[in-house]
Order: structure tokens, then C-alpha cells, then sequence
């Protein structure tokens, strides 16, 4: 009755992950973004728990034993409040909006790895997270100073200049 489309956990990942990043970008409701996030986030780690392994956020390898749900929990916070109202229906949440780019970079990350694909949409958060964040990464992109001048741009601005180069370079 209904046409019905076939999809993958992982292709339902890179839609979330994807359609996040754009509405991130145009900084759209940071409740809504975080909710996809957290979505595509979720079958990304559960897809690389049984496959590649590679380390993510709500991995525990460094959290005291014994203490591994409170950590999970921690992080899962925000996406349970904005998912869930059984139990705490007139509670209110202290939300940090600038958690979800956190959440984002190692979706982003180990979506690309899984897949064995680049994503341009992927791609250019990284490259924005690198310019924005250079402490936490290995990255010396930022050296550069033409890159170090994009860090003066809104997140939009940034998006619709450097959009095309990021799907000309991950085509390549």
C-alpha cells in the first residue's frame, strides 16, 4: 500500500549525520540538531562496536570500573531528556548546545571510516572543528594563514564558501 524504500542502518546514519551538519551550519534549533546527532551518533557506535572498534565517545577505557553507565549516562543526557517524558515530564534541562559539535566530529569521523567513503558534508565540519578548536587536534591546518582566516566567517558563511571546495576535494 505504502511504497517502501530500502535503507541501511548506516545509509539512516549518514542522513542524520548529514542533515544535522546543515542545520548546525545554519544554526538552526540546537534541540532539534542535537536530537539528530545523537541519533546517527548511536547506530554509528553501534555499527563500529561490531566492526571496526575504533574508539568513540561513550567508549570507557579510561573511566573507573564500575562507573561505565555513569559515564554512558552522562553523555546520553541530553538525547534521553529530549527523547523521553515518562518519568521526569516537569523536569527542565541545562542544555549545552555546544556539547552536539562534539558529538558531531566523532560521528563525522566514524561514519567516514565504516562507510570507507569521504563525505563533503563530513569533510567540512572537520575542517571547521580543526580551524575553530586547533588545540585538540594533530592537524597543523591551521598554520596556514588563508585557512587561519576562515575562522573569521559565520558558520553559514563558511558553509556556502567552502562547500564546493570540500566536494571537489573529497571527488578527487
Amino acid at each position: 500500500m505504502f511504497t517502501k524504500m530500502p535503507i541501511t542502518k548506516l545509509e539512516a546514519a549518514r542522513r542524520q549525520i548529514e542533515t544535522a551538519t546543515t542545520l548546525w551550519f545554519s544554526e538552526s534549533d540546537p534541540v532539534s540538531i542535537h536530537t539528530l546527532v545523537s541519533a546517527g551518533h548511536r547506530l554509528v557506535y553501534d555499527i563500529n562496536r561490531k566492526s571496526l572498534r575504533l574508539p568513540m565517545l561513550g567508549d570507557t577505557t579510561n573511566i573507573r570500573p564500575g562507573r561505565e553507565k555513569e559515564y554512558r549516562d552522562i553523555l546520553a543526557k541530553a538525547s534521553n531528556f529530549f527523547k523521553h517524558a515518562d518519568r521526569d515530564s516537569e523536569k527542565t534541562l541545562l542544555f549545552s548546545p555546544e556539547s552536539t559539535a562534539f558529538h558531531l566530529l566523532d560521528a563525522c569521523n566514524v561514519y567516514q571510516r565504516l562507510a570507507t567513503e569521504r563525505r563533503p558534508l563530513m569533510r567540512l565540519f572537520v575542517l571547521y572543528m580543526e580551524i575553530h578548536y586547533p588545540d585538540l587536534f594533530l592537524s597543523k591546518i591551521w598554520d596556514n594563514r588563508e585557512v587561519a582566516n576562515l575562522k573569521h566567517l559565520s558558520k553559514q558563511r563558511f558553509f556556502d564558501e567552502m562547500l564546493p571546495i570540500a566536494s571537489k576535494l573529497v571527488g578527487s
